[in-house]
């Protein structure tokens, strides 16, 4: 009987380990499967990145503009033990959903808020775009680089008969946009599905 009470309980212990083990291992799964390296935000004016607009009419024909753009420059980690997205229908993207003290302060400057894409299409302010750059997938443990790039208006270009051009802001108001550029969730997306956000004003930019 001794012998038989020490192999049931022996089994008990067992048992009670892999439960534990398994639910260890449960909570070490990390909630998001990618991990924001970095993120920063600059406003600059090259062509290499947002490229030009050239005139096609009037006195000004064939002059070349640059806008001036708001730049997110950003590396995501894959923390997971599987790849993640890599063919056409779930590549990796990102998004920046813009809070409302930045909303407020696009609307503003340029009259529409330049983070949904909606309202470019709806508005009738021309010229002004945005675009993006990334590493559609990512193995695991890999590291990834995305860049989002959001035009803010021309320097000396008119409003025509035809279409309004948005002029860059002040410098003043530059300014402010850059400052409150991180009020906004960076949105990660595998093809339609979310997988991440994150909140950037709390993120340890340093």
């Amino acid at each position: 009987m001794k012998k038989v009470a020490v192999t049931l309980l022996s089994l008990l212990f067992l048992f009670s380990a892999t439960a534990c083990s398994n639910q260890s291992s449960k909570s070490e799964q990390p909630s998001q499967p990618v991990e924001l390296v970095k993120v920063k935000a600059d406003i600059v004016k090259d062509k290499s990145i947002s490229g030009t607009t050239i005139e096609t009419e009037g006195k000004d024909k064939g002059k070349e503009y640059v806008p001036t753009t708001l730049m997110y420059d950003i590396k995501l980690k894959n923390i997971t033990n599987k790849k993640i997205g890599g063919t056409p229908k779930n590549s990796i993207e990102v998004e920046i959903v813009a809070k409302d003290k930045l909303r407020k302060t696009m609307k503003d400057a340029i009259g529409l808020n330049i983070f949904d894409e909606q309202e470019y299409i709806d508005s009738d302010i021309g010229g002004i775009g945005y675009g993006t750059s990334f590493d559609g997938g990512l193995d695991p443990k890999q590291k990834g680089n995305y860049q989002l790039n959001y035009e803010l208006g021309f320097d000396g270009k008119e409003k025509t008969d035809k279409q309004v051009y948005a002029q860059t802001p002040s410098k003043e108001t530059l300014d402010k946009i850059k400052e409150e550029a991180f009020d906004a969730t960076l949105v990660v997306k595998e093809g339609k599905k979310k997988i991440a956000e994150f909140d950037l004003n709390k993120f340890d930019r340093k």
